[in-house]
């Protein structure tokens, strides 16, 4: 083998990759275990698969799957440009989230590069950053999810590039608008936002794109729209940034037509995946308020599709605990000091009530 290539594997053997769960008895499946509830990755369980199955039927009737994507990419993106009130020049869709998150790392960072990130947060933005060769710097929340903006705009001086999640995992609190337009105005880099959970929050920046040329916004499919396993995000941003993104940078053809066609229908019935957000909000409110009913048991506030939550027993035993009644969390461990910390999705009602009578059972005895 070439010594080069030997010292690259090299290299990537000493960063951290991202290992993808393991799958739970639910997944993979074609009639899974009834008693098996699955809040573990911030899906959305509000649209019905029999729902989404129906329209995935309209879509493979009606495509031809001999033909690239471009009548079915151009649609969408002119559907997003509707919803978002902006042009059709500020958006660009992606294989999913991820894909944009490692396009805007490989595009704007590389060796001796700084990004400057939060922490807690999403993991994968530390993973590319690393792989393109810059150092990633994290600055700690406030104990109230809060940005510390002097300490993130005092670790950014010489960065590159700055990555938030608003609403952020796995905290679940959006960001105060005051807060991000300081850091857009005194932070010449990159901005990039991740809005993966602002179809469940009060706010979002998208219309910020006209103003600030410096902000990329990140969007996806894969949670108010229930698309997670298809694949698609989309990146927002001033036609400055965009354009190259759109022309340069992604793939040609980077989304399945079938997956497209599926969003569109989706956009075309958003009052139906509005409500979903609504039932979800409403019983995302009531999760919280029965978590803290629960003896050793206490939830932060959330904008999210998830909650988390911190107990007085040891999350690890509870997890396990949790598992063995079927029932799969994700568990977070230490959030800024605080132990033994757990992250639920919310679930639908029936799914909620199951986990609460567990956790009061396991907490109580």
């Amino acid at each position: 083998m070439d010594e080069k290539v030997r010292k690259r594997l090299q290299q990537l053997e000493r960063l951290e990759g991202y290992v993808m769960p393991d799958s739970t008895p639910l997944e993979g499946q074609p009639a899974a275990p009834a008693d098996i509830i699955k809040l573990d990755a911030n899906e959305n369980v509000f649209l019905t698969k029999d729902w989404l199955h129906a329209l995935a039927m309209e879509v493979i009737e009606e495509l031809d799957p001999r033909f690239y994507s471009t009548h079915e990419y151009q649609q969408l993106v002119r559907a997003l440009s509707i919803r978002h009130d902006i042009t059709p020049q500020h958006i660009v869709l992606g294989n999913g989230g991820d894909q944009i998150i490692d396009f805007v790392a490989k595009t704007f960072l590389d060796v001796g590069s700084i990004a400057v990130s939060v922490e807690p947060t999403y993991s994968f933005y530390r993973l590319r950053a690393k792989l393109a060769g810059a150092q990633y710097v994290t600055v700690p929340l406030n104990d109230d999810f809060s940005l510390n903006v002097n300490r993130l705009l005092d670790a950014a001086r010489d960065a590159s590039m700055m990555l938030l999640c608003s609403p952020n995992n796995p905290t679940g609190n959006q960001f105060a608008a005051e807060h991000l337009r300081e850091v857009l105005q005194a932070f010449d880099g990159i901005v990039f936002v991740d809005e993966a959970y602002a179809d469940f929050a009060d706010e979002n920046l998208v219309h910020w794109v006209a103003e600030f040329e410096h902000l990329v916004i990140l969007r996806t499919f894969s949670k108010a729209f229930g698309l997670a396993g298809l694949r698609l995000g989309y990146l927002v941003a001033h036609p400055t940034l965009a354009r190259p993104f759109a022309e340069k940078i992604q793939y040609p053809y980077p989304v399945s037509a079938f997956t497209l066609a599926l969003a569109l229908k989706l956009m075309q019935q958003i009052d139906v995946v509005q409500a979903a957000i609504e039932r979800m909000k409403s019983e995302r409110a009531r999760l919280i308020r029965e978590l803290a009913s629960i003896e050793g048991i206490s939830p932060f506030q959330s904008q999210s599709n998830f909650v988390l939550f911190q107990l007085a027993l040891p999350a690890e035993r509870v997890h396990s605990q949790l598992i063995d009644q079927g029932i799969f969390l994700k568990h977070v461990g230490t959030v800024l000091g605080m132990n033994n910390c757990l992250r639920t999705t919310v679930g639908t009602p029936p799914m909620n009530d199951r986990l609460l009578e567990t956790l009061r059972r396991i907490c109580q005895s």
